[in-house]
């Protein structure tokens, strides 16, 4: 399906701002969080890193056989 043919386009221009100012809202406060937030510190990682591992241990366990 191409994108012209989406049912988003074929809404009401109210629908469709208020769709796209949630969006730019949340895209927004990404970016803000982003760049106000201290960088990762060694406990961080090592977090990261741990669930990481997790998420990859369970993902090769719970595979069908």
């Amino acid at each position: 399906m191409q994108m012209r043919q989406w049912t988003f386009w074929k809404q009401p221009p109210r629908v469709f701002a208020y769709m796209l100012t949630c969006e730019l809202a949340a895209t927004a406060c990404i970016v803000l969080a982003t760049l106000t937030a201290p960088g990762p510190t060694r406990t961080d990682w090592l977090l990261f890193v741990t669930v990481a591992l997790c998420a990859s241990a369970h993902l090769q366990l719970s595979r069908r056989q």
